[in-house]
């Protein structure tokens, strides 16, 4: 994991029990506020290379947005971003 992903792994655990309690306000189980943040921290762990923007070389940059739901749904999407010399007009 390079420097910015452990920053932002310490950053999650740093916040870990604001955001258990955000998880137990909304489900009314501590015990389900624990089991939906734990799959939530692996994810994201996981997906923090992902969150990096990519470069090609082509002026195109891409960025895959990972985010887990309430429900414990993934919803992704990728950013596509022209440099603005490449645009043209």
């Amino acid at each position: 994991m390079d420097a910015r992903a452990e920053e932002l792994a310490a950053a999650l655990e740093e916040h870990r029990p604001r955001l258990v309690r955000v998880a137990y306000a909304i489900l009314g189980s501590r015990g389900e506020a624990e089991d939906t943040f734990a799959p939530a921290l692996v994810n994201g762990r996981l997906g923090l290379v992902a969150l990096a923007p990519a470069e090609d070389g082509s002026g195109v940059r891409r960025r895959l947005v990972m985010s887990l739901t309430v429900d414990g749904g993934l919803v992704s999407r990728v950013d596509i971003v022209m440099a603005p010399d490449k645009l043209g007009g």
